[in-house]
């Protein structure tokens, strides 16, 4: 909800690539680098907890913080052209490695405490950050070659409700819990994919309608 109201605010001043950059470089160091650094530990974390409020610090982190793949979605599709070799290559080893980490973390967490920890899966900590924008990129790569030899005719209608989809389904999702929807039970190989499928559907349903009107179209999506 907040994105759609600060969409018209930010919109014109993101078409400078600069300023994006700038924007960037500010959301993933104290959005989403120092919130990381907190939930792995470091010399020092103690005594900071203990002098500062790190805890509102870190909620509002958490608030804004997916303002960052908002920018940063919109800087990859507008400033990042065709990837050459060496970016390929270092999109699929930060991919790999990003979610490698996250789980090798998790897995020693969890092998310490006795109970599964999935601290370093949230979107707003670094290894997420990363995979999620090398996926972007080599996603957008295939699409790019797609184009080039002839565009299949659901890529671009669903490329128009993308951005919809990505406002809304965080709306669609905060409503599993009260239907007593689980993505754990009875099997997380069946339930997740079921679970983003559905919560894919949706979400461009009604970014196709919200499409449809002429105010939102032209402010917010």
């Amino acid at each position: 909800v907040l994105m759609y109201f600060i969409t018209p605010l930010i919109k014109d001043s993101l078409k400078n690539k600069k300023i994006c950059e700038y924007c960037l470089i500010l959301y993933t160091v104290f959005i989403i680098f120092i919130p990381t650094m907190f939930a792995i530990g470091f010399p020092g974390k103690d005594w900071i907890e203990f002098n500062f409020d790190t805890a509102t610090y870190m909620a509002v982190a958490s608030t804004i913080g997916y303002m960052a793949y908002y920018i940063l979605g919109h800087y990859a599709h507008s400033f990042i052209g065709k990837l050459n070799k060496l970016q390929l290559v270092l999109c699929y080893v930060g991919l790999i490695g990003s979610l490698g980490a996250a789980t090798i973390l998790g897995s020693v967490r969890t092998a310490a405490s006795g109970i599964a920890d999935v601290t370093f899966i949230n979107p707003l900590y670094i290894f997420e950050f990363v995979a999620g924008f090398c996926l972007f990129l080599l996603f957008k790569e295939w699409c790019r070659k797609a184009e080039d030899k002839e565009t299949p005719k659901w890529i671009p209608a669903v490329g128009k409700l993308t951005f919809g989809i990505y406002l809304f389904h965080p709306t669609i999702l905060m409503q599993a819990p009260k239907l007593n929807i689980s993505m754990i039970e009875p099997t997380p190989l069946l339930m997740v994919p079921l679970c983003a499928l559905v919560l894919f559907i949706l979400s461009g349903v009604v970014s196709y309608i919200l499409n449809k009107i002429p105010v939102v179209n032209k402010w917010f999506l």
